[in-house]
């Protein structure tokens, strides 16, 4: 069956790949994401306003990779060495939480370094990459305008197996720090939630969940997982489940480009006919607008469910 595509949209002024949230066990806020498409309204919801319809995304393999873009953010002074070493911890911090009998979530994840390819794409029938890379000229998600992250997920409608997923981050529109000082839309919460997305999971609603869809810029607290990410993480990797495959090599393999058979040296593949489903994480905030680092951005304190 074709691939569906799904971009996840929370509300941390930061985008997060596909959602669709279901609670599991009471007194859990988070949500799984799965492949109903949350805008179409013969998705059935529960009482919380999860989607109950469809099977849950995941990965299948016991490993998955992912490879940063080896430009990093000129625009912000993030360097690809800054940005990888963020990347790759935030994805460790979810697959290194202790579930419960002392057990790890059953998926690890492989760095696959730096990689040309800046565009969030799936190639069908080639090879491809899970990449994580800044918009510095622009963003183009108008519809996601106020957004810090983006993740695009594509999937297997039937199972809700995913195929590819890229995080696009917003640097073009938000002020991107990395440091303990002078914070503006801090990297390392932006990637941690992020990650929640690109693993299969959607917003929670506790607010001291790094999968909680608002983010007032300035602060660092989602940095941290909360017991409630640590629930999802555990329920949707649970030790013993049947895995497909050891490998953690992408959908029909690897590849540093957007494709292998570009005849120029810029990315010109494009998503093929995949349908798609976008969320995005916007800053939640107690004023209307914020200046940061001389730079007027507009948050909108708004929260959608991915």
């Amino acid at each position: 069956m074709t691939p569906s595509k799904h971009v996840v949209s929370s509300a941390f002024a930061l985008a997060v790949g596909l959602a669709v949230l279901s609670f599991s066990q009471e007194g859990w806020a988070f949500c799984r994401t799965r492949t109903c498409d949350p805008t179409d309204e013969m998705c059935e919801r529960d009482a919380t306003g999860c989607i109950t319809t469809g099977a849950f995304l995941h990965w299948t393999n016991a490993c998955t990779s992912f490879d940063v873009h080896e430009a990093g953010s000129p625009k912000r002074g993030v360097t690809f060495d800054t940005a990888n070493s963020l990347i790759a911890d935030a994805l460790s911090k979810w697959v290194s939480v202790d579930c419960p009998g002392g057990k790890q979530p059953s998926l690890t994840i492989r760095n696959k370094g730096p990689v040309a390819c800046g565009v969030p794409i799936y190639n069908s029938d080639g090879p491809n990459a899970n990449v994580w890379m800044f918009a510095d000229k622009e963003w183009v998600h108008v519809s996601d305008a106020h957004t810090l992250a983006l993740t695009t997920v594509r999937y297997d409608p039937a199972n809700g197996e995913i195929y590819d997923a890229d995080v696009e981050i917003n640097s073009a529109q938000s002020i991107i720090t990395t440091g303990d000082v002078n914070i503006g839309a801090d990297l390392e919460s932006i990637v941690t939630h992020e990650s929640g997305h690109f693993f299969g999971l959607s917003h929670s609603e506790n607010s001291d969940a790094t999968m909680w869809a608002g983010y007032s810029p300035g602060k660092t607290n989602m940095r941290a997982l909360a017991q409630d990410d640590v629930n999802a993480i555990c329920e949707a990797y649970p030790q013993g489940r049947e895995v497909a495959s050891p490998t953690c090599e992408p959908r029909r393999g690897f590849t540093k480009q957007c494709s292998e058979d570009l005849s120029s040296g810029g990315c010109s593949v494009a998503p093929r006919g995949l349908p798609a489903q976008s969320s995005s994480l916007p800053s939640s905030l107690a004023w209307p607008s914020v200046s940061l680092m001389g730079a007027a951005l507009a948050f909108w304190a708004r929260r959608r469910r991915a």
